[in-house]
């Protein structure tokens, strides 16, 4: 039953319902039923290039062949052990550098997808995403990349400047190391850092013994915040919404405790949004209390959604809330007052200018770290 999505689940045979079928973390015999009809119709190669162009092949590859049963072909039961074999030797290799950094004192913790993989019961198959994403913590960050070298990552290239953040690649293997959950290039996230919190109380997985994750509640703030981000509709768009329907799914989340984390983040309303989009499209069970009490005014989170429905939720060649759109969505979504929202944008906190844009041998007058702010706006990542 949909909460907040406009309109009803999509059951029109089209590419939504083939999608959100093959997503779907649960297995009753009338979906796995229906998304054999669907694809006897459409035909496999043309429902993998669908899921490739919205981010998803590896997940949907999984559904297909959990739905094709023994007339899967070899073509795609041999790209779903190819893709397990990657994953496996990536997290076989942070696993290897664990200890060095745990001895160094990093509190490594592996988060977002990645995260969602080692915490929940999401098949090796089933990961996407081309890295392991590692928060470490902040002031042992070049402590971090000096233990990953040892065991043979290195930096793709330099860290910008001020930010603890950076891709360490080893062969195919590829890792991102940073000590902050949320970035934002053009302006301080919008949202409390709760990294020394979250990784004060980690937890180890049970699929790599040697790794850890985020308590399942912290790890449920973190990937609802980091959907927002990414405007719940940017690439990589629904993968972002597995990862939130997984973690609901797959967990035993306090959800009164959730609830107050995300309170604590102080994003309220950009991870209601994300939950109910899990909810609605993929059947999260987000307990519906919960829900209202994250809830925006009505008027508000109908018009947050409304504006999501607009600019759809498969891909479709154009970029997604290009400009002045994703600024207004984003005004939507935040629970400070509009101008609040603004004074944040134009004249971003100075504690934020100084860590990404100062230099400590030789501090610079704020105007001038607001020049150097809008330099870096005009380069290209």
């Amino acid at each position: 039953m949909s909460l907040a999505w406009p309109g009803p689940e999509p059951t029109d045979g089209g590419d939504g319902e083939l999608l959100l079928l093959a997503l779907r973390a649960r297995r009753d015999a009338a979906q796995q039923s229906r998304l054999r009809e669907l694809l006897d119709r459409r035909g496999l190669d043309p429902a993998l290039t669908l899921a490739r162009r919205n981010k998803v092949d590896a997940a949907a590859s999984v559904g297909f062949a959990a739905a094709l049963g023994d007339d899967a072909p070899a073509s795609l039961r041999g790209a779903l052990a190819a893709n397990e074999r990657r994953v496996q030797a990536l997290v076989d290799a942070l696993s290897e550098a664990a200890p060095d950094l745990e001895a160094a004192e990093c509190r490594p913790t592996v988060v977002e997808a990645g995260g969602v993989l080692l915490a929940t019961d999401l098949p090796l198959a089933a990961f996407g995403s081309g890295d392991l994403d590692v928060l470490v913590a902040r002031d042992r960050f070049d402590a971090a990349l000096a233990a990953l070298a040892r065991h043979g990552f290195h930096p793709r290239k330099p860290p910008p400047p001020g930010e603890a953040r950076a891709e360490l690649i080893r062969e195919t293997l590829r890792l991102e190391v940073r000590a902050e959950p949320f970035e934002r290039r053009w302006a301080a996230p919008p949202c409390n850092d709760r990294s020394a919190v979250w990784l004060a109380r980690r937890v180890p997985t049970p699929r790599a013994p040697r790794l850890h994750v985020l308590r399942p509640e912290d790890a449920l703030a973190l990937v609802a915040m980091h959907t927002a981000l990414h405007t719940w509709l940017r690439p990589p768009g629904l993968r972002l919404h597995l990862d939130v329907d997984r973690l609901a799914r797959d967990l035993p989340i306090d959800w009164p405790a959730a609830q107050a984390e995300i309170q604590a983040l102080g994003a309220a309303t950009r991870c209601w949004a994300s939950l109910v989009l899990a909810h609605d499209l993929l059947g999260a069970p987000v307990p519906a209390p919960v829900l209202a009490a994250l809830s925006p005014p009505p008027a508000r989170a109908r018009a947050l959604m409304r504006a999501l429905a607009r600019a759809g939720l498969l891909a479709d060649g154009r970029p997604k809330l290009p400009g002045w759109r994703a600024l207004a969505l984003d005004a939507l979504a935040d629970d400070r007052s509009p101008l609040s929202w603004a004074a944040a944008l134009a004249l971003p906190d100075e504690a934020w200018l100084r860590l990404r844009f100062d230099r400590p041998d030789a501090p610079a007058p704020r105007w001038r770290l607001h020049l150097r702010r809008l330099g870096a706006l005009r380069r290209p990542q």
